[in-house]
């Protein structure tokens, strides 16, 4: 895997593929390993390839934790562009978790030949005067002044199709799935899983479903 950038703010990596097609994975927050930012669906990602079909993987590390705020849109927009040009990508499909995901929705209508974003537990925003339930997270979120892309809800695009999971027993994301519901977007589709808390990957890994949601979302091109 080569590094594209790596400075205070951003680490871009980019891994090589066969096929013209290019999933885009943002990192979350990263509590796990002393606070370090881990780079997420390592594993899931590997396991969706078929045969000797691979599908370029682009993984965004976001190192300030500011929700992709404070100028670093347009750089990672600028790297990730240059590579779908450069290597003939013909579909881009965004993939986060958590802040990874609001990445996911984010980015999905800055992306070249983007169809697909798939974003488990989002935050539809972080912005305090828009969502003043969101109580976490304080530690990062009080270092944003400046905010560059306040909601995800306006940053919905009828190009992309957008598959967006909560657990049922996280009432903060829930209450997030309420803001996207109430957004007129017939790509958006909301998936409800039940019994999940905010780690709703970590319960569709544990039942099986992790696998098939991934494969089926980042294969198939969605249909209008």
């Amino acid at each position: 895997m080569a590094i594209v950038l790596d400075n205070d703010n951003l680490l871009i990596k980019f891994e090589l593929g066969n096929v013209p097609l290019l999933v885009v994975a943002f990192t979350g927050i990263g509590h796990g390993m002393g606070a370090i930012q881990t780079e997420e669906f390592r594993k899931s990602l590997g396991s969706v390839m078929k045969d000797d079909k691979i599908f370029h993987i682009i993984r965004v590390i976001e190192k300030r934790r500011l929700w992709f705020n404070h100028g670093v849109i347009e750089p990672i927009t600028a790297h990730v562009n240059a590579i779908i040009a450069r290597e003939g990508i013909a579909r881009v499909v965004t993939l986060g978790h958590s802040m990874g995901a609001f990445g996911a929705i984010i980015f999905a209508k800055r992306f070249q030949h983007c169809t697909q974003a798939i974003a488990f537990s989002p935050q539809s925003s972080v912005q305090p005067e828009i969502v003043p339930f969101e109580l976490r997270w304080q530690i990062w979120r009080q270092n944003i002044t400046q905010w560059d892309v306040p909601d995800a809800i306006t940053e919905l695009s009828p190009g992309v199709r957008y598959d967006i999971f909560f657990g049922t027993n996280d009432e903060l994301d829930m209450r997030h799935a309420e803001r996207f519901s109430q957004k007129e977007s017939p790509n958006a589709v909301l998936h409800l899983i039940a019994g999940a808390k905010h780690s709703v990957v970590t319960q569709l890994k544990e039942t099986g479903n992790l696998y098939t949601i991934l494969h089926d979302l980042v294969w198939t091109a969605p249909t209008r």
